[in-house]
């Protein structure tokens, strides 16, 4: 039996919900990096029958159609990076124990200097480096935050930088 871990309780969820738990790729690299066990039912829940919780009726929601006129579908991946939650190493919380990058499901994460370093071009924002963080040093930087915590120097793409710069132009504007 295994101990109790975060990715089980991802794998008794699709199983409620009547997903195959491997079709799901945080699941699947969770197996793979050994972080889950391969049997799958070897994830148990404590105190209730699997099929007992299991929603026989549900059904997965059809995804929606695009609501946005089709001019604007060229923008849209620019406008969700810009507009999307990213972590970011707080340096002096971090102490280089390397959990995030052991945890980090498309190996985003490296050490540098004694100290962790997200690549956020290949980052999937799945924030399991922020849950796993016994040490509080992965800090989730919504865009709506101030441009005053937006550093330049940090790990960001040039358009986050751009952006940071249009709103730290923008707030000494209103003042």
């Amino acid at each position: 039996m295994w101990p109790a871990i975060p990715g089980a309780v991802d794998v008794v969820l699709s199983r409620i919900m009547g997903i195959d738990p491997l079709s799901i790729a945080t699941i699947r690299q969770c197996v793979e990096r050994g972080l889950l066990p391969e049997d799958l039912s070897e994830v148990e829940i404590r105190g209730l029958e699997l099929s007992e919780a299991i929603q026989k009726n549900f059904a997965v929601p059809p995804g929606k159609p695009m609501a946005f006129p089709a001019w604007t579908r060229p923008f849209m991946p620019i406008a969700k990076y810009l507009l999307t939650t990213r972590p970011r190493i707080n340096k002096r919380r971090c102490i280089g124990c390397g959990d995030c990058e052991r945890v980090c499901p498309v190996d985003m994460i490296t050490m540098e200097n004694g100290k962790a370093r997200i690549h956020l071009s290949g980052c999937i924002r799945c924030y399991c480096c922020h849950e796993t963080c016994a040490h509080h040093a992965i800090d989730l930087i919504h865009p709506s935050s101030s441009a005053s915590s937006f550093n330049p120097g940090e790990d960001y793409s040039p358009l986050t930088k751009i952006r940071g710069w249009l709103l730290a132009g923008l707030e000494r504007r209103s003042r």
